[in-house]
């Protein structure tokens, strides 16, 4: 019954294709202080699906968030991954996802581009050796030695490498901006 169950939630578990170019999107800002309106709202999305910010530089237009550990699937209060596999792999490795907003209006300041990346990050560490039932009060720190021996694993060894862009949460956070700065969609100023 178990077999059957993992199969049927495994069966549509692909990894989602990652975006090539930079996911934007047009944007016409219609009156005075719009642009910072604009600028608000987007912090106002990151800061609801919980990323900290690190830089927000209003006259460049550049919003840079601190690394987040992604969801996973008992965090039922967060929504920050979308598809099955994101979830899984979110739960089985440690994931995280960093935001990057950008507006550019070269010459027309009627006339943004938002352009939204979220770069994945994986993380990877040596293994760890558990040869004793005491090697379990030492799991989370860094003397339980590794499978080569040394009784200390250095930070040095523990790397975050990128993992791809996630295309399908930068659409969500276009949409979610865009549908907080546009009452009746993006045809009609707020």
């Amino acid at each position: 019954m178990l077999m059957l169950l993992a199969a049927s939630v495994l069966s549509g578990c692909h990894q989602p294709l990652r975006p090539l170019e930079p996911t934007s999107q047009d944007i016409a800002l219609t009156g005075e202080g719009e642009y910072e309106a604009l600028l608000d709202t987007c912090l106002d999305v990151l800061r609801d699906y919980r990323f900290k910010l690190d830089r927000v530089d209003r006259r460049l237009g550049v919003i840079t968030t601190l690394p987040t550990t992604s969801q996973q699937v008992f965090e039922f209060w967060r929504d920050d991954v979308n598809t099955t596999y994101d979830l899984m792999e979110a739960t089985l490795l440690t994931i995280r996802r960093r935001v990057e907003i950008q507006l550019h209006g070269e010459g027309d300041p009627s006339r943004r581009t938002l352009v939204v990346n979220v770069y994945r990050e994986k993380f990877s560490t040596p293994d760890r050796q558990y040869n004793t039932s005491s090697a379990a009060f030492r799991v989370f720190s860094r003397t339980l030695p590794s499978t080569e021996g040394e009784t200390i694993v250095p930070e040095r060894d523990n790397v975050w490498f990128p993992a791809g862009r996630d295309g399908m949460l930068e659409r969500r956070l276009i949409e979610e901006i865009t549908g907080r700065l546009y009452v009746g969609g993006p045809d009609s100023p707020a």
